[in-house]
C-alpha cells in the first residue's frame, strides 16, 4: 500500500511522503468496540460485524489491530450472541463460500471468522440432527479446502 495520497490529477500531495501508517487509531477503535461491548445494543450487533467482516476490520495490515478487532468480537459475540446467532451464522457463511481472487486481507477475515465461530455456537445448544451443526462444520472444514495444502505443511 503507497504511503502517500495524490490530488484529483494523479499528482503526488508531498506531506503525504512517507508518512508512517497511524495504526494505533485504529488500535484504539477496536479497544473502543471491546469495552464498549456490555453497553452495545443488540441491533447494533449485526452492523457492527458487517464492520467487522464486509468492511475487512478483522483483515486489517497492521497485526495489533486484528487482534484488537478479534477481541472485541469475541467480547461482543460473549455478551450478545445469543440474540444474532442465525444472523451472523449466515454473514460468516457467506463470506467463507464466497469466490474470486485470494488476498491477505482475506485470508486474515477467513482466520477471524474460524475462530470466532466457536464462541457463537455456545449460544446455541446443538443436537446431533440439527442441521446447523453440518452448517458449523462446514464452517470450519471450508478454510482447509481454501489454502493449498502445502502451504499448511
Amino acid at each position: 500500500m503507497p504511503r502517500f495520497l495524490t490530488d484529483k490529477k494523479g499528482m503526488i500531495i508531498p506531506e503525504t511522503v512517507n508518512r508512517t501508517d497511524p495504526y494505533e487509531a485504529r488500535v484504539a477503535i477496536a479497544l473502543t468496540f471491546e469495552r464498549l461491548a456490555p453497553l452495545m445494543p443488540d441491533a447494533l450487533v449485526d452492523p457492527v460485524f458487517e464492520f467487522f467482516v464486509v468492511e475487512e476490520a478483522l483483515g486489517d495490515r497492521h497485526g495489533a489491530v486484528r487482534r484488537g478487532m478479534l477481541d472485541a468480537a469475541t467480547a461482543i459475540i460473549d455478551l450478545h450472541g445469543q440474540k444474532s446467532v442465525a444472523e451472523l451464522m449466515k454473514m460468516f457463511e457467506e463470506y467463507l463460500g464466497r469466490s474470486g481472487p485470494s488476498s491477505e486481507t482475506a485470508d486474515y477475515i477467513k482466520e477471524a471468522v474460524v475462530i470466532v465461530c466457536p464462541f457463537l455456537t455456545t449460544h446455541r445448544p446443538l443436537k446431533a440432527d440439527d442441521s446447523s451443526l453440518v452448517d458449523l462444520l462446514d464452517i470450519w472444514i471450508m478454510p482447509m479446502n481454501v489454502f493449498p495444502r502445502s502451504s499448511i505443511d
